[in-house]
């Protein structure tokens, strides 16, 4: 059978259809009749014979989507073409007729008319709301619009489509003020120019901004028709090489962009441009950076150790030496010998100041056949190391550890075999001064696997605790109890190299600290923390010396003493 299909052109002739005969009873198909200029919601006349006239016995589909019965005579019947039937252009569609149980399919070309764009160049449109393109019989229910030329930068289409307007998102960065788009409208692609007009982003006059790494460094800088819809489709130029950026907020009138510099310890000055619609913007910004952080000397790389500040001075060991450095003088020089079979101090060890001493262990595996619990005191005044009576000899690490009257306190590490598994548990201990013997308090109320930075504050003695795959949290110390309580936990993850990491409160109530790749600062009024620098190299510890603040530094090819101005 063939379906013949009249037009105000002429006959069309469909492809042949196979079906099986039901006799000359039932439905009997003729023609169909498409509409010129065809649409959604335009009629299309079926002809037959032997038509029911009970309309609910009729079911029509146009690719699988039901149509509407709109009209029924003795020989006909109309469909309205459905709002949701995906009907590509020259495609074969496939109408369903199912007429009182009776069901006839008809494969037939059909296509919608062509969609028609607007042309209008005196449309401006800004990036603070979705752009509206414009035009007629633009539904299609597989719409894609990208910028032509720029495969990988489509823009993302809403769900906003109507018949006279399509709305999508200006993710893109547009290379001129009237993009070129191609517009895939029901299976077909269509070059779209002269649409619209896009209005540029500018730059607000005279603006400067005086920034360094200690302060919130995200710069809010002023202008007009910034791309809201991402940070990414803001683009800037600053004519300095060594720096680069990160737009991280962004409304209509203002975007917030973080600055990083790849050279240190410099002050270095650079100006910013928008780049938008394929232009530079008339107005710069200047942005000069300051640097607050200066190299004073190298160290010896044992500096992995601790330093620990004495009267302004820095002690730290190296080899089997106490080394005192003077950041005032740039100097460093040998204090003491240690004994001989000091085991080289390492992150395992304990190493703190109290009332002017230092107290170090050295918790080697073993020197010959001993088992090594070592521990000493070094007085700076007489120069002098005194060997104290040796830790528990369970203990097999130092996690932490911190002052407190009579009593230097220590979080040590132990194992055990449980079920054939060796387990690592935690302990309390603390050397009394009075007795001059250590003594064991009892298990931690804390995860087994855990670093901690201690502080002294007001007092109270704070650790930073960071568990085992875990985020960190602030913790005091009860004393009372022997027991730490949770202060406030931190949104962020710390990576701290056993007990390396210490601290110094700042006149200003500030604790600057630093893990593996970043330094911090702890606001000890209100506990929040703050990411102020991020580097390569581990922080060990800081100390205040008048307005700046020591810490080493560990770069190649030498550990360095570097000096932070906290008055920048």
């Amino acid at each position: 059978m063939q379906a013949f299909v009249r037009t105000e052109v002429g006959v069309v002739v469909s492809e042949p259809q196979v079906f099986t005969s039901q006799g000359s009873t039932g439905f009997i198909f003729e023609r169909i009749e498409l509409p010129d200029n065809a649409y959604y919601g335009d009629t299309i006349k079926i002809y037959g014979k032997n038509l029911s006239q009970v309309l609910d016995s009729y079911r029509v589909k146009i690719n699988n989507t039901e149509c509407d019965i709109i009209k029924l005579t003795k020989g006909e019947f109309n469909i309205k073409i459905p709002d949701q039937a995906i009907i590509n252009k020259g495609e074969i569609v496939k109408f369903e007729f199912n007429v009182a149980g009776k069901r006839i399919d008809v494969n037939q070309a059909f296509s919608l008319r062509d969609p028609e764009f607007e042309i209008n160049e005196n449309r401006f449109l800004d990036f603070s709301k979705p752009l509206v393109i414009k035009g007629k019989y633009l539904r299609s229910s597989n719409l894609t619009v990208q910028l032509d030329g720029i495969v990988t930068q489509l823009l993302e289409s809403t769900s906003v489509v109507t018949d006279s307007t399509i709305h999508v998102l200006p993710t893109a960065n547009f290379p001129s003020e009237n993009p070129v788009l191609k517009i895939r409208i029901r299976n077909h692609i269509y070059t779209v120019d002269k649409n619209f007009k896009l209005k540029p982003t500018t730059l607000d006059p005279n603006q400067v901004f005086n920034q360094n790494f200690l302060t919130d460094n995200l710069i809010k800088i002023k202008g007009d028709n910034f791309n809201s819809f991402d940070p990414f489709y803001n683009q800037l130029i600053v004519d300095n090489k060594d720096v680069y950026y990160e737009v991280e907020t962004v409304d209509y009138k203002e975007i917030g962009v973080r600055f990083y510099h790849t050279k240190q310890d410099a002050d270095f000055s650079f100006n910013l441009r928008v780049l938008s619609l394929g232009k530079e913007s008339e107005h710069s910004a200047l942005v000069n950076y300051i640097e607050p952080r200066a190299t004073v000397m190298n160290l010896d790389h044992s500096t992995k150790s601790k330093l620990v500040p004495i009267d302004n001075k820095f002690y730290y060991t190296s080899n089997n030496f106490i080394i005192e450095v003077d950041p005032i003088s740039k100097t460093s020089m040998i204090k003491a010998s240690i004994p001989d079979y000091f085991y080289v101090h390492d992150g395992n060890d304990m190493f703190l100041e109290r009332q002017g001493k230092l107290y170090f262990t050295d918790l080697a595996k073993s020197h010959g056949n001993k088992e090594l619990k070592n521990f000493y005191e070094y007085n700076p005044s007489s120069n002098t190391i005194v060997e104290l009576a040796p830790l528990p000899s369970n203990i097999i690490t130092m996690i932490s550890f911190f002052t407190k009257e009579n009593y230097i306190y220590g979080i040590g590490s132990f194992s055990e075999w449980i079920n054939g598994n060796r387990v690592i548990k935690t302990q309390l201990i603390r050397y009394n001064f009075l007795t001059q013997s250590w003594e064991e308090i009892g298990p931690i109320n804390l995860p087994n696997f855990f670093t901690m930075l201690t502080f002294n504050y007001k007092g109270d003695v704070y650790g930073i605790i960071k568990g085992n795959q875990s985020l960190s949290g602030l913790y005091k110390f009860d004393f009372s109890k022997n027991i730490w309580i949770e202060i406030k936990s931190f949104g962020l993850q710390l990576n701290f190299d056993s007990i390396l990491h210490f601290s110094q409160i700042s006149e200003e109530e500030v604790l600057y600290f630093g893990d593996m790749n970043k330094l911090l600062r702890l606001d000890l009024r209100n506990f929040e923390l703050k990411i102020i620098d991020n580097y390569s190299g581990s922080f060990e510890l800081g100390h205040q010396v008048d307005q700046y603040f020591y810490y080493p530094s560990s770069r190649e090819p030498a550990a360095q003493l570097m000096k932070l101005d906290t008055r920048l």
